[in-house]
């Protein structure tokens, strides 16, 4: 195998263990347990259990069944696994992102940043100095 395969099939390893590490702290968010999992989804609680260790590699399908149990959409776990900003309406997004730190998107929209904070700096500077120099009986823009 060459090394550009090597590295691809690293990338594709790791994006995978992410997803189901992202899945395993959802189950325990929900506090739902591996056998109710496995009961709802025809699979037995070690192999749900295999999943979300990341011991075999599963199936998008399954994945997503599991992600289903949880009451997720597959819009609701891809927009955790790759985040935009905009509104999430099912709870256990909502209080994942929240244990993690994550700002909301109402927050989120109102980041500034650093080169923002610069211009912004300069221009109340350019402001303060012009006042210092214009002359007193000369009118003020």
């Amino acid at each position: 195998m060459t090394t550009r395969r090597k590295r691809k099939a690293q990338v594709e390893e790791d994006e995978s263990v992410r997803l189901m590490q992202l899945l395993a702290r959802l189950v325990r968010l929900s506090r739902k347990s591996t056998h109710w999992i496995g009961g709802q989804t025809g699979m037995t609680s070690s192999m749900i259990s295999k999943i979300l260790n990341c011991r075999v590699r599963v199936q998008l399908g399954y994945l997503l069944l599991i992600a289903g149990m949880l009451g997720l959409t597959p819009e609701d776990f891809f927009g955790l696994a790759y985040p935009r900003n905009k509104r999430r309406a099912n709870p256990l997004v909502e209080e994942l992102l929240e244990i993690e730190g994550a700002p909301s998107p109402e927050a989120a929209a109102f980041v500034v940043t650093q080169e923002e904070v610069d211009r912004m700096a300069e221009a109340a500077i350019r402001r303060s100095l012009q006042r210092l120099f214009d002359e007193p009986g000369k009118p003020k823009r």
